[in-house]
């Protein structure tokens, strides 16, 4: 698909512009077919990635599902460039096209013609036509739809359209008040033919905010998730049945998704079968360290997983450190995956640390995030990994009794000693041990000076090297 649009945009431009173009391949765009892939560098077009996108083909090619496909285009990538025909200043990440950013970077300071961006993923697509800086002489590979094999698309110039959104959020609205388990008189798991009643069920004592953690005699190695205050239905339920057809698909990554769906008598669903995974929440160490463990092999496998999850066009909208799970042998795994953004689905609500302040938590439901909104919510995890805090803890006056969010204070650290007056003590002496090039990434990410995407991470905290 992307080969077949791409070569009837080629054949009507004049010969002079062909020759001046290059592909801008996202990392999305391991999403389209290996055959389209093979058949586009037939095209007579220099292929061209940003540094951030690099590092995470890079990453990629460890992956099981698209390894073979980020092989493809760095291979094609690294042998296409040529130097007479392109303008460095320096290394450049795609998010420096974008509005806002403190240091942004120009098309001619990237190729000296015409650049045509491809992307496999509606949504970073989407955020790329919202946000950047006005390229009016280059173009776009417009996807209309999710699917890369069957799905619509056409280049269009950049100009043509501003604002442009394909997605088309389905809001999540609440469903009916739920009993409490033991008062359930009728649990369905069609999948298994099983009906039970909730005094079946055995607490955990593990609890979230709008569900309950059991377990049932028939599933040995898995828990049930249940609600406790309303049903899923709608577009909650569709949701559900799509992240359960996405589990089937990927059952060798440490995803606790919907595996089964629980029904009550009325055909709502009420929660669902999941993995269970042996381990603890990343919050349990802050307290005691990571003494025994790998922490950069933990950051590695937590953007693998990240990445595959963006390439399959989820978002890990709670990406907080209750959800991440550590295993003893460093193993990493996410659970509360019926939070996740995907396709036009709302992930729903955030933990406030995690929340990048662009999203209202009144509208959670209703909104969809975008890719770089992920970014800032693993910038959170990497600190807390790396200072044992949150960002925003600071001294505070002694009259002073707000709790802290983005909303009401800024991050007390900054670059080359500014704005330190009120960092904490054990944060800021951590701090200074770091490189000025991770300094510089939390910097910019929590002063909202510049957007960093795992690649930028992967490089800055040098995962490859």
């Amino acid at each position: 698909m992307v080969y077949e649009n791409i070569k009837s945009w080629f054949y009507l431009q004049p010969r002079e512009k062909v020759e001046h173009t290059a592909l801008v391949l996202h990392t999305s765009c391991v999403n389209y077919s290996q055959e389209d892939l093979f058949q586009l560098t037939t095209l007579p077009f220099i292929w061209i990635i940003p540094d951030n996108v690099f590092w995470e083909l890079k990453m990629l090619e460890e992956s099981k599902l698209f390894g073979a496909k980020a092989s493809l285009i760095l291979t094609k990538v690294m042998g296409s460039v040529d130097w007479r025909r392109r303008k460095f200043r320096r290394r450049w990440d795609l998010e420096q096209l974008y509005k806002g950013c403190s240091e942004p970077v120009a098309p001619s300071e990237i190729f000296d013609g015409t650049l045509l961006f491809v992307f496999g993923d509606l949504g970073k697509q989407d955020e790329f036509i919202c946000h950047n800086i006005g390229l009016y002489d280059h173009y776009i590979l417009l996807n209309e739809g999710w699917s890369c094999i069957k799905g619509q698309a056409r280049v269009y110039g950049l100009k043509q359209i501003r604002q442009l959104e394909m997605r088309k959020v389905r809001p999540l609205m609440p469903g009916a008040s739920m009993p409490l388990p033991r008062e359930l008189a009728e649990i369905k798991i069609p999948d298994y033919g099983i009906i039970f009643s909730g005094k079946e069920l055995k607490s955990t004592n593990k609890y979230g905010s709008n569900a309950g953690i059991y377990t049932y005699r028939e599933f040995v190695d898995q828990y049930i998730k249940l609600y406790k205050n309303r049903d899923q239905r709608g577009h909650q339920k569709s949701k559900l049945e799509n992240l359960q057809y996405i589990s089937r698909q990927v059952s060798h990554l440490n995803l606790a998704l919907p595996e089964s769906i629980l029904y009550n008598e009325a055909g709502h669903a009420i929660g669902y079968v999941m993995r269970r995974f042996k381990g603890h929440p990343l919050r349990d160490y802050l307290p005691v360290g990571w003494e025994g463990h790998n922490l950069a092999l933990i950051f590695c496998r937590l953007s693998l997983l990240l990445l595959e999850l963006h390439t399959m066009h989820i978002i890990a909208n709670d990406l907080s450190f209750n959800n991440i799970i550590i295993g003893d042998d460093d193993e990493v795994s996410l659970v509360d995956c019926d939070s996740f953004q995907v396709f036009d689905y709302p992930g729903g609500g955030i933990t406030e640390m995690y929340r990048h302040p662009e999203i209202s938590a009144e509208e959670c439901q209703k909104t969809l995030r975008e890719p770089r909104h992920e970014y800032f919510s693993f910038a959170v995890v990497l600190f807390q990994c790396l200072f044992y805090y949150e960002p925003l803890w600071q001294v505070q006056d002694g009259e002073d009794e707000r709790i802290l969010n983005w909303n009401n204070v800024r991050f007390p650290l900054d670059v080359d000693g500014r704005s330190q007056r009120r960092a904490n003590r054990d944060i800021l002496r951590l701090w200074e041990g770091q490189p000025k090039t991770v300094q510089k990434m939390f910097a910019d990410e929590f002063h909202f000076r510049r957007d960093h995407s795992v690649g930028a991470w992967i490089r800055a905290l040098e995962l490859l090297s």
